[in-house]
């Protein structure tokens, strides 16, 4: 998970070990509409590198929703 500081600092400024965690996985998606309006443009939204960065920016999306929802079922308690 990117951002392992990030559960440090909300832990430092009051937040109990699993709301950091939450805080910090929740804070881990990227913004794929300001990556394709940067590439728009300069013009490069056809070029190879455009393509792997939405890719890659797609699948960090993707994997951080699927820590944020691990995360959350840690920090729900079940009913």
């Amino acid at each position: 998970m990117k951002g392992g500081v990030s559960p440090l600092v909300f832990f430092i400024f009051g937040f109990r070990k699993l709301e950091s965690l939450l805080v910090a996985t929740a804070l881990t998606a990227t913004s794929i509409a300001i990556s394709v309006q940067v590439l728009t443009e300069l013009g490069k939204m056809q070029s190879k590198e455009a393509r792997l960065i939405l890719g890659a920016a797609i699948v960090d999306d993707i994997l951080a929703i699927a820590a944020l929802s691990v995360v959350t079922t840690m920090v729900v308690p079940f009913s």
